[in-house]
C-alpha cells in the first residue's frame, strides 16, 4: 500500500510542473489563419455537399459567434506578405482522388510570400513554407490553375 502511494506520487510530480516554466514562442498568425481557412473550407464543403465558391461561403465557419464579419474577412489575408491568400475555390477535396492526398498538392498559398519563400497549405491540411523554385514546380488540385 505504501509502495503504491509512493509510486503514484512519483508519477504525479512531473505533471505538476514543480516550478519549471515552459517557454512559449510567438504565435505564427499566418499559419493560424491557414488552419482556420482549411477547417472552414472542409466544414462548408461537408455541410453544403459541394465546394465553396467564394470567401462568403466560409464566413459562417470562421471564428466564434461574436467574431465580427470584418475580423472573419481578415482571416483571408496573410500576415506574412499582406496579400489575400490564393484559394482553390470550387475544388471539392473529396473528389480529388488518392494522388491529391500525397502531400504534394497545394490547395491554398500566399500570392507573394516573403524573402523568396511562401506559405502553402497542402491537402489535406499540412502547412509548409517552401522556396519559390519548389512552388513553381508544385502540383495543384484538378481543375485549378494558379493565379486564377
Amino acid at each position: 500500500m505504501k509502495r503504491a502511494l509512493i509510486c503514484s506520487l512519483l508519477l504525479l510530480f512531473p505533471m505538476c510542473g514543480c516550478g519549471q516554466r515552459s517557454v512559449v514562442g510567438p504565435v505564427d498568425k499566418t499559419r493560424v489563419k491557414l488552419q482556420a481557412i482549411s477547417g472552414a473550407y472542409r466544414a462548408a464543403t461537408l455541410k453544403a455537399d459541394k465546394a465553396p465558391e467564394k470567401a462568403d461561403d466560409l464566413l459562417p465557419f470562421l471564428g466564434e459567434e461574436s467574431t465580427s464579419e470584418e475580423q472573419k474577412r481578415e482571416t483571408f489575408r496573410s500576415d506574412n506578405d499582406g496579400e489575400e491568400f490564393a484559394i482553390a475555390w470550387g475544388v471539392d477535396f473529396r473528389k480529388q482522388g488518392p494522388d491529391a492526398l500525397s502531400r504534394d498538392v497545394i490547395f491554398i498559398y500566399e500570392k507573394k510570400g516573403q524573402k523568396g519563400q511562401r506559405y502553402v497549405l497542402k491537402l489535406p491540411s499540412d502547412i509548409f513554407v517552401i522556396p519559390e523554385g519548389v512552388f513553381q514546380k508544385s502540383q495543384f488540385p484538378k481543375g485549378y490553375e494558379p493565379g486564377s
